[in-house]
């Protein structure tokens, strides 16, 4: 079963929080329920008796305040510095937080980013940076993973690649630690581009060689169905522009492959029977 403290805190007649003035009339009460301690077979909970005054001079209502929980929390604070002392373990995860306490996800997540303030790596002469999805994201689809190339460590993790940001983000850091960064590495996101420009005025911006074949091949792709598309679609040459495209993007080697042989000779044999 679970345990449960009904508590009514005497009258302290709080000031007024829009003027200040004292000694308002009691409203009324309501009731918050709030859970004290959540481990154990018997959770406890207090149902804090709340009064709202009425302040005499602007006629506004507010109400005490609690003792029993921070502002902008639901939870108790025994629950809050529970979770906190949980989460110092590396193995436990918020979702096992969030069972041990009777509580939500979401509301392990809030506790730990409202009290834990993670101190940052120091920026590397070398960065890679790149985005990874997270659909489930409020602030972005994106997240942005800062990487030390030469160690392979994760610098940091920000909540969005959006450019305002990452300006943000690196605002902070202090102009001789910016200073430093020798080299970023990125993909062709414009953002990536404008923020290192404006911010790190040393560092040489190097897109990495897979975006810089890719792009190569599209424009190769762009301007073979350009082409493609200018040949009459009966002749020739509109058949080997169109079946035999994988010819520009693969070398000899890999076309002699087992696998791609194949492929190359039912393509010849079509063609030679066209």
């Amino acid at each position: 079963f679970n345990r449960i403290i009904d508590i009514t805190l005497k009258p302290t007649y709080h000031p007024c929080p829009n003027c200040g003035s004292t000694h308002p009339n009691i409203k009324g009460y309501y009731t918050k329920t709030l859970p004290y301690t959540n481990i154990g077979i018997n959770p406890t909970y207090i149902k804090h008796k709340v009064r709202r005054y009425q302040c005499k001079s602007c006629n506004i209502t507010y109400s005490e305040p609690s003792p029993f929980h921070l502002d902008g929390f639901k939870i108790s604070l025994p629950v809050v510095m529970s979770v906190l002392e949980h989460l110092k373990d590396p193995n436990i995860t918020f979702q096992k937080c969030a069972e041990l306490h009777n509580i939500s996800n979401t509301s392990v997540a809030y506790i730990f980013d409202n009290h834990v303030k993670m101190q940052t790596h120091k920026l590397p002469e070398y960065i890679c940076m790149d985005e990874v999805y997270a659909g489930t994201s409020k602030k972005s689809k994106y997240i942005c993973v800062l990487l030390d190339y030469k160690t392979k460590n994760p610098i940091d993790v920000l909540p969005s690649r959006k450019k305002v940001d990452l300006e943000k983000y690196f605002i902070r850091i202090p102009i001789e630690e910016r200073d430093s960064v020798r080299v970023i590495c990125t993909d062709m996101y414009d953002p990536y581009r404008l923020v290192i420009k404006d911010l790190f005025p040393y560092a040489i911006h190097v897109i990495d060689r897979f975006h810089v074949a890719q792009d190569l091949n599209r424009q190769v792709d762009r301007f073979r169905i350009k082409i493609m598309n200018l040949q009459d679609k009966n002749s020739v040459n509109y058949y080997l522009l169109k079946h035999f495209n994988f010819l520009l993007f693969h070398e000899l080697d890999d076309l002699l492959a087992p696998n791609r042989k194949r492929k190359f000779n039912y393509k010849l044999k079509r063609y030679l029977n066209y």
